[in-house]
């Protein structure tokens, strides 16, 4: 019976793992916000001279913030991504939220550098930050200076 529970919990922590985020009870609910803004795209395998669409994504996030404008949605694809956190612009209102998030298997790591830095960062208003892990490495996380994380 115990083997049975075992090879059951393990199948689930498994396949809710691979999604990138999990704890028990975890339902991930897509967002709100996400059909009133233009949906762009940001990939480790992008390349800035791109639209920054799903099927072209730009490469870095600053040549995504620079092209953004209120109410957007950015699609951050897993990867590392150095940043300096800056966030925004700033959502037109409550409604119209501009919105950075993590899509896909895997993690989204924002850092200042490559020592893996905990960067200084700042958010706009009406501003959502989704399943992305900023400064730090994941070998630090949950200790001082270790960096943050915002669900999603």
């Amino acid at each position: 019976m115990r083997g049975i529970l075992l090879l059951l919990i393990l199948a689930i922590n498994s396949q809710a793992a691979s999604r990138g985020f999990w704890y028990p009870g975890y339902r991930h609910a897509d967002n709100p916000f996400v059909k009133k803004g233009r949906q762009l795209w940001v990939s480790p395998k992008g390349d800035d001279d791109q639209v920054g669409s799903k099927d072209q994504p730009w490469r870095t996030l600053g040549k995504a913030r620079k092209a953004m404008v209120g109410g957007d949605v950015l699609n951050i694809l897993p990867g590392l991504y150095f940043f300096n956190c800056q966030f925004g612009p700033a959502g037109t209102n409550e409604d119209r939220k501009t919105v950075w998030r993590a899509v896909g298997k895997g993690r989204v790591v924002i850092t200042a550098d490559e020592k893996f830095a905990p960067p200084t960062w700042s958010l706009s208003d009406n501003l959502s930050l989704q399943g992305l892990w900023l400064g730090g490495s994941f070998k630090f996380a949950h200790k001082a200076g270790g960096g943050s994380y915002s669900s999603r």
